[in-house]
């Protein structure tokens, strides 16, 4: 048989193999533990997509997995954005120098790059990126988020939104470089829905923005110079402390890179289009 991710990681299968027959059990085993989540990414989806995505972010282009498979159908967008950061993780995936051009000054940073990675971030102003990432549905997060520099229009949001709200019963500026609104989707009434909102989202979400950093999509010299307005999502049924916290971790991170990257493109959504569906499945 042919392995669907030796495609990708055909060196690890090797060792791994390599391994077994000296009967190097442990370092065959951790080796596995290392690749499991990308492995089971590619089984629990679509192999043939799952493969080619990941080849093309490698560089390689493999074309697109004919019909009837979809894009954000059997692999879905987030699962597409967990590849990457698995393919990232096995270093599959280099880093490359990109710019930012803040207006007043650039800066340089080092980030792992896709194709459709910019060698130059402009409009610094105003960018936009969303994220979303499951399962289970009651634990789903979806975060919608601005970044922009300061005294631009992101900022002015923010500011008037905390003027409309002194009190700050809703919104709150939960993280202070870079400073950062959290503006809820749909509105708590109990003492959990609070908690997972306010505690356990907002770790999610700084734990996203932390990961950003140590990527290199949020470099340290930025960080003062920009503000950020994360629309978040709680489920009203939410009860999983711990997936509430982990699947906001994986939103805020995949919605950062997609706004720095300018992701998706107008010819991504024309691609997608007839795969459209809404994330929650149901039948009105």
């Amino acid at each position: 048989m042919i392995l669907a991710s030796a495609n990708m990681i055909p060196d690890i299968w090797q060792e791994i193999r390599s391994h077994i027959e000296k009967n190097e059990i442990e370092e065959a085993r951790q080796l596995q533990q290392k690749i499991q989540k990308l492995v089971r990414i590619v089984t629990r989806t679509s192999g043939p997509q799952a493969c080619k995505m990941g080849l093309w972010m490698m560089g390689v282009d493999a074309g697109i997995a004919r019909r009837p498979t979809m894009p954000g159908d059997a692999l879905l967008h987030e699962d597409l954005e967990e590849l990457r950061i698995e393919l990232e993780n096995v270093g599959k995936i280099p880093r490359r120098g990109i710019e930012y051009d803040l207006g007043t000054r650039k800066v340089r940073t080092d980030v792992f790059s896709i194709p459709q990675t910019p060698s130059l971030v402009e409009n610094f102003e105003l960018l936009v990126g969303e994220g979303y990432a499951g399962p289970p549905e009651q634990e789903t997060a979806h975060t919608d988020l601005l970044i922009g520099t300061k005294g631009g229009p992101v900022e002015k949001a923010i500011d008037r939104a905390l003027e409309a709200d002194p009190e700050q019963a809703k919104m709150r500026i939960v993280l202070d470089r870079p400073r950062t609104l959290l503006v809820p989707t749909i509105s708590t009434r109990t003492a959990k829905q609070e908690e997972l909102l306010y505690v356990h989202a907002v770790d999610g979400l700084k734990w996203g923005i932390e990961a950003s950093i140590e990527d290199g999509f949020l470099p340290d010299e930025i960080l003062d110079d920009i503000v950020i307005l994360a629309n978040v999502f709680v489920h009203p049924a939410a009860a999983n402390r711990r997936r509430v916290m982990v699947n906001n971790y994986k939103a805020a991170r995949h919605a950062i890179r997609k706004a720095l990257e300018g992701r998706p493109t107008l010819d991504d959504i024309m691609f997608q289009k007839r795969s459209v569906r809404h994330p929650f499945k149901y039948t009105p």
